[in-house]
Formats: structure tokens, C-alpha cells, sequence
């Protein structure tokens, strides 16, 4: 397990990293830029979190500093980027991860772990309703402000056998808010990015809504790589071209069940989903194997993501 941000103390230790979850006012990072300059510093600013929320700080950067560059998870256009994979290497990519045996007919259709409800989730789960296809489901979905009422609840639920017990103990995530200081954050993490077999052995296959749509940015969290590691089937809502960029990388996405869509829109996703949900499970996954295989080897070969970020940064400061 790894972080590009370690590549970058090993090959690069006189550059100075500057982790901008560390930053919590622009005050602070008016006084880090201060010293930069002062030191001559390069600096590698890194972004881990959804790169919108920093982009304050970036452009703060840009207008008052010249010898830097900025890693995000995925790609982004901007000539100081660096693309990292940190959401694999450094919270998915365990090596102990559980096989996830995919044998016999599935019991559940779909899997899909809403998180937060931004616009293009309740777009998505209203089609999904729409189609009938959140029933006989595996849905964890919050929906406090009764968003889409008319054809979502407020609430649903993933079944004692398919929740964390860390989770459960604490009254699921329905109680996130309630719990007392960071109990439940900190229970959370232990878990983040740790495979639970059973919600992957019983469906047959995830929807994974990424955590924006933004156009011409790639931005690829543990929320793609945890089915690919699990050697499930999946379906991706989220930027423009993510597939094409997972396919870069040289992962197998599409296939006789996945065609080539618009990962922005929710009904073409949705209409995938029916698609699938009218297969037998059994052949699906028999079809599928030696593609799903290889993709969970490919994403747990570490030193293959170790050489792509000495080769994302070689081409960024040399």
C-alpha cells in the first residue's frame, strides 16, 4: 500500500508536500506560500478529497505562487496536474483483500451505496425507480430532507447480514449525525475501502455513482475500485470518460453486458441496469469471469501503480 505522496518523499525529497486537507483557512496557506518563497521551495500540492472543495485554495495558489504542481485521484487538464491513484493504492488495493466467490444465481439484482444525495444521485435513483429496479435490491440510501418524495423514501436500510457490525452497533448510518464527537467517523474509517463479500456475492451488480459529474476532469475514488477489486459487474455514473480513462489504465470495462455510454447520464445508466437485471446471474458471471479476474489482479498489482506514479511525476518535474 502506497500514496503517491510517498514517491515523492523517496525520489524528491527536497520538494515540499503540502496536503491541503491539512489547510483550513486561506490565512494558513497566505503563510505556508510565504515561506515557500522565501525558501525557494518546488511544492507538490496534494488533493485527495473532491477537488472542487480545494479549489479555492489552488487558485490561491496559482495567483500567488509559481514552482508548484497538484495531484487529484484521476485526470485533469491542467498542464501543473499530476494524476494519482491514491484511493486504490492507498485505501483499496490491500493485499489481503477477500475473494468474493460469484457462484450460482444471485439473491439481490443491484447493489448501489447511495452516500451523500447529490443532484446527479437523485437523477439517477429516480430512474432507477422509475424502472422498478430499486426493489429486490441491495440500497443504502439518507434521505433526511425528503428529496423526491414522491418515489423515494426517507430511508433505506442495507440488511443486518449485509452491514458492517462496527456499523450496526453504533444504529447504521441513519444515526451518522447522532453519535457523540467522531465515534462514528472513526469507526467508518476502519472500514473505508475494506471489502464486505456479502453484498458483492449476492448481487449482481453495482452502481457506482462517483462523487461528481464535472466535465473534463476524471475523478476516480474507492467507490470504482472497490467493485473492480471484488470482481463484480458495475455500472459508473460520473465524469465524462472515466471508463476511458480506467481503460488506459488497462482495465477490461465493457463487455457483452456493458456497452459504451455517457457515464453522465442517469437514464442511459438506468437503462443498462434493466438490461442486466433481466440476464440470468449465472451466465453473466460466467461470461464475465476471466474479464473480472484480471481486472482485480490488475488493480492489486502494486508495483504496476508504483511505476505509473514515478512516471506521472517524471513527466510533471523533469
Amino acid at each position: 500500500m502506497h500514496s503517491i505522496k510517498d514517491i515523492v518523499a523517496e525520489k524528491y525529497p527536497e520538494i515540499v508536500i503540502c496536503d491541503l486537507d491539512m489547510i483550513d483557512s486561506v490565512d494558513q496557506l497566505s503563510e505556508n506560500i510565504r515561506t515557500w518563497k522565501n525558501r525557494n521551495n518546488f511544492v507538490f500540492i496534494y488533493s485527495i478529497e473532491n477537488f472542487e472543495r480545494h479549489k479555492v485554495y489552488l487558485e490561491q495558489v496559482r495567483q500567488n505562487f509559481d514552482k508548484w504542481v497538484f495531484s487529484t485521484p484521476g485526470h485533469h487538464p491542467d498542464k501543473n496536474h499530476v494524476s494519482n491513484l491514491d484511493y486504490l493504492t492507498n485505501f483499496v488495493g490491500h493485499p489481503d483483500q477477500p475473494i468474493v466467490h460469484h457462484k450460482g444465481d444471485k439473491k439481490f439484482n443491484l447493489l448501489f451505496l447511495v452516500g451523500r444525495l447529490h443532484q446527479h444521485r437523485l437523477l439517477l435513483l429516480e430512474a432507477l425507480a422509475n424502472r422498478n429496479l430499486l426493489r429486490n435490491s441491495l440500497v443504502s440510501l439518507q434521505n433526511p430532507n425528503k428529496a423526491f418524495s414522491h418515489i423515494l423514501p426517507d430511508s433505506i436500510e442495507l440488511p443486518a447480514e449485509y452491514e458492517w457490525p462496527e456499523i450496526s452497533r453504533l444504529g447504521g448510518f441513519k444515526n451518522w449525525k447522532a453519535q457523540p464527537g467522531q465515534t462514528f467517523n472513526d469507526t467508518f474509517l476502519t472500514v473505508f475501502g475494506k471489502l464486505f463479500p456479502n453484498v458483492y456475492r449476492d448481487s449482481i451488480c453495482s452502481i457506482v455513482s462517483e462523487t461528481n459529474i464535472i466535465s473534463n476532469i476524471n475523478y476516480i475514488t474507492e467507490k470504482t475500485w472497490m467493485p473492480l477489486v471484488a470482481g463484480h459487474l458495475f455500472v459508473l455514473q460520473g465524469n465524462l470518460g472515466n471508463i476511458n480513462f480506467l481503460e488506459k489504465l488497462g482495465f477490461q470495462i465493457k463487455n457483452d453486458f456493458i456497452p459504451d455510454y455517457d457515464e453522465t447520464n442517469h437514464n442511459m445508466i438506468a437503462d443498462i441496469c434493466a438490461h442486466i437485471c433481466q440476464q440470468k446471474s449465472k451466465h453473466i458471471y460466467i461470461h464475465t469471469k476471466k474479464q473480472r479476474m484480471y481486472n482485480r489482479n490488475l488493480a492489486l498489482d502494486e508495483a504496476r501503480w508504483i511505476r505509473y506514479h514515478s512516471q506521472q511525476l517524471t513527466l510533471a518535474l523533469n
